[in-house]
């Protein structure tokens, strides 16, 4: 076009001079340089937790009595939460394991497979239950190798398994032969006091083959334990629980674990961390969310006008640290609603505010965003 007007203005130009007339200044042509494309703007955030909770809360399970499958567990599947179990796995077979004179019924391993299929963690907690920390080498790595081992052949679906302690006792020695075989390894404290003085778990534990746990006792109360609870709200961390047995009363004493709760005081246990903003799950899914946020980094840049790409980069195996990561994405404002897709794959949202969240899976390693050819109303009166 603006070659048109030039020449064209030319042509008359000259052909008024040609035939003896005056010429007559034409207008000036404004010419409007080429637009750049609007590039849009958005930013993606990994969220500490995940889908934006303040906090996280893992409830574990010691020794495989029977108890937890009676009553720990119906409990947890009553208010949708997942914990995990971890399980003696060299004594579950018989049925029963002599607790130091003390006999404690075991769950068998057909009713851990069904525990595993409603979505709870079977971790390992060794093959005996010996003091691992106070084993010979070769004995502690057999007690750590022969349990993942059975594990593995038991529950073939499970990928990262995770330890418990016995005892809560570990060296420097038993913690590095766990990074072998296991993602982390669960201690803990006997007390709240102390519990709170040794630090509870933050936004990234110190050691992953320590995270430390508070050993919920039936000598403390609800309060007590809702303190250190609140405390750790506060301050964005990971409250882990370690709890054995669960006394309603009725079952055999035999089927009860080691310093049970009374049902009703585990109820209302299970009642606060559901009230709260805690996001309640098993304790390897928790690390693997933690381990997959700290590690994950997420390249974005725009396409196009109407396409922006989010490249994700990770280290780690996505068949073991197999959890989605909660991200947010900023989008433009303009934009009434948006496309997401993982791989070309579609990909669900929800909004938050002024911009959208969605569950990253593992495996994904692009990310394509475009605004919706359908009209709506913005994002923002999507949120909840």
């Amino acid at each position: 076009m603006r070659y048109v007007r030039i020449h064209y203005r030319l042509f008359v130009v000259a052909a008024l001079a040609l035939a003896g007339c005056r010429s007559v200044p034409l207008p000036d042509v404004a010419v409007e340089p080429p637009r750049d494309p609007v590039v849009p703007v958005v930013s993606a955030q990994i969220l500490r937790w995940r889908d934006g909770s303040r906090a996280a809360a893992s409830l574990t399970f010691d020794d495989s009595t029977l108890d937890h499958y009676l009553l720990a567990a119906p409990e947890l599947d009553r208010r949708g939460l997942h914990g995990t179990f971890f399980v003696i796995t060299g004594v579950m077979q018989h049925g029963v394991w002599d607790d130091f004179g003390t006999r404690r019924l075991q769950f068998s391993w057909n009713q851990a497979r069904r525990l595993a299929a409603r979505g709870h963690e079977i971790g390992s907690h060794s093959h005996t239950h010996p003091d691992v920390s106070a084993l010979p080498f070769a004995r502690a790595e057999l007690q750590l190798l022969k349990s993942l081992q059975r594990l593995q052949r038991e529950i073939p679906r499970q990928h990262g398994i995770t330890f418990a302690w016995p005892y809560w006792r570990s060296t420097e020695t038993t913690r590095a032969l766990a990074s072998r075989y296991y993602i982390a390894s669960r201690a803990g404290q006997a007390t709240t006091p102390r519990y709170r003085a040794v630090g509870p778990v933050g936004a990234r534990p110190e050691d992953m083959q320590r995270v430390n746990a508070l050993g919920t006792r039936p000598v403390e109360t609800l309060d007590v334990w809702q303190e250190a609870l609140h405390e750790i709200l506060d301050d964005g961390g990971w409250a882990v629980l370690s709890l054995h047995g669960i006394d309603d009363g009725v079952i055999p004493r035999e089927a009860i674990g080691w310093q049970p709760l009374s049902l009703e005081t585990y109820r209302d246990l299970l009642d606060v961390l559901v009230s709260q903003d805690f996001w309640v799950a098993p304790f390897g899914e928790v690390v693997k969310y933690l381990e997959r946020r700290d590690t994950t980094h997420l390249h974005v840049y725009a396409d196009d006008d109407q396409r922006v790409i989010i490249d994700v980069h990770s280290p780690l195996d996505p068949q073991i640290y197999n959890v989605p990561l909660s991200v947010r994405l900023t989008l433009p404002p303009t934009w009434h609603d948006v496309e997401i897709s993982a791989d070309g794959q579609p990909l669900a949202w929800h909004a938050t505010s002024a911009a959208v969240v969605i569950e990253l899976p593992a495996e994904a390693s692009k990310l394509s965003v475009i605004p919706s050819a359908t009209p709506g109303a913005s994002i923002a009166a999507h949120s909840r």
